[in-house]
């Protein structure tokens, strides 16, 4: 049911998107953000230069469904042979507070890092 407790509860719950949490310490994060999870054979990165494609349409659709639910979009993805790529906005960056030196890609509206370099950056709740 990937995803499917919003649709099925018609957003009356707290999560949405693939990632959910299962305890209050993780509320921080699936409180804002809106995460999907792609793995595909192949996700499209050129098509970021020709302005179509999967990770494209893909990217889009994660921030249709972000914006529904009032959240911030995260894409976290996976193609064959590349590493695991956490993208979202610049609002994302801000709030994870990820350091600019690590965006690898900037476009539209797309900040993408590392996820095995992002994972590595401690997580600091601002109170």
């Amino acid at each position: 049911m990937s995803g499917g407790r919003a649709t099925i509860a018609k957003g009356a719950v707290r999560q949405a998107g693939d990632i959910t949490a299962v305890a209050p310490e993780g509320h921080i994060l699936t409180d804002v953000l809106y995460m999907e999870l792609k793995f595909l054979k192949d996700i499209s990165l050129d098509g970021l230069l020709k302005g179509n494609g999967n990770l494209l349409a893909i990217w889009l659709k994660t921030c249709v469904e972000a914006t529904k639910y009032q959240k911030t979009p995260v894409l976290i993805f996976k193609q064959n042979h590349y590493p695991v790529i956490f993208t979202t906005t610049d609002l994302g960056i801000s709030y994870l507070k990820v350091p600019r030196k690590m965006v690898r890609i900037k476009s539209y509206t797309m900040n993408m890092v590392r996820f095995d370099e992002l994972i590595k950056i401690p997580f600091v709740v601002s109170k």
